[in-house]
């Protein structure tokens, strides 16, 4: 996919940038955006996690890049008693750690919620719009995640964050393109879905074709299964559930009786006559 070009372009300064247009400024998360973290109220108190009906997240949720469900919900104690604290619906959220992948992900929430002390809250400003900052986040995912020893185990901080850098253009401009950028991944992501289903279906076949090749043959059965008057290769009862009809002419066997199981042994050390181990 081709795109057109502005005018004239400079260099941002930002190793994450490059060049940008001409017009556009840059800044970081840090002026962009307040960031908090949550909390996670005793999970030995199971009166905190029982009947609750305040909406809370843990860094897992960051998975789904919608977030739309809560991962558990807590009750107003439990709230008041710990540093769980509200984020607002269409907020960024973004894992400070977690196993995997998950470090450095991004969600926007469609919900009002709370969160756990892994997740970080991101409230854009008004001079950034919540969309396109997602976006940006998502496409620095390694960068950020870099400035966290990469795949290794150390966990983002709210300081950190802050030094996220941003490109800064006309807010219009900023909606144009989350908007953009949101139709188009769609379709891209309904077509990936057709071919995972397509694909599907082709294992389905490949095992089917299988199946008939080694239990019922090359040639067609016969559909009267008798295969009078060129109908096809007569089929008899097998005898076996799994297997069903075969070719009439075809004998059962057990696999035993036609095969040997060689079960290898672990080396043992070998030792010389005086009972030392050879070198």
């Amino acid at each position: 996919m081709s795109f057109p070009r502005y005018e004239s372009y400079k260099d941002s300064g930002v190793e994450w940038l490059g060049e940008v247009p001409e017009h556009w400024k840059t800044s970081s998360l840090r002026w962009l955006s307040k960031r908090y973290s949550g909390g996670t109220p005793d999970k030995l108190n199971l009166d905190y996690w029982t009947d609750g009906t305040i909406p809370w997240l843990n860094s897992g949720a960051v998975n789904e890049p919608i977030i739309t469900e809560p991962s558990a919900y807590i009750s107003e104690e439990a709230l008041l008693k710990s540093s769980a604290k509200w984020v607002q619906k269409e907020a960024l959220v973004m894992a400070l750690a977690g196993q995997g992948k998950t470090k450095g992900m991004v969600a926007q929430l469609a919900i009002k919620t709370t969160c756990n002390q892994s997740m970080a809250a991101i409230i854009p400003t008004d001079e950034i719009d919540a969309r396109f900052l997602y976006w940006w986040l998502v496409t620095n995912y390694q960068n950020i995640r870099n400035m966290a020893g990469g795949d290794l185990r150390d966990g983002l901080n709210l300081e950190l964050l802050g030094n996220i850098p941003c490109p800064l253009l006309p807010y219009d401009e900023q909606q144009i393109i989350a908007s953009f950028l949101d139709h188009e991944t769609a379709k891209i992501d309904a077509l990936i879905a057709e071919q995972q289903r397509l694909i599907e279906l082709l294992k389905e076949k490949r095992q089917a074709v299988i199946s008939h090749a080694v239990t019922k043959g090359l040639n067609p059965p016969s559909p009267s299964g008798r295969g009078a008057g060129g109908e096809g290769v007569p089929m008899k009862n097998s005898g076996i559930t799994w297997l069903g009809e075969v070719p009439e002419h075809w004998a059962m066997i057990s696999a035993k009786r036609i095969t040997s199981v060689f079960v290898p042994q672990r080396n043992k050390p070998e030792l010389n006559d005086e009972g030392l181990l050879n070198k």
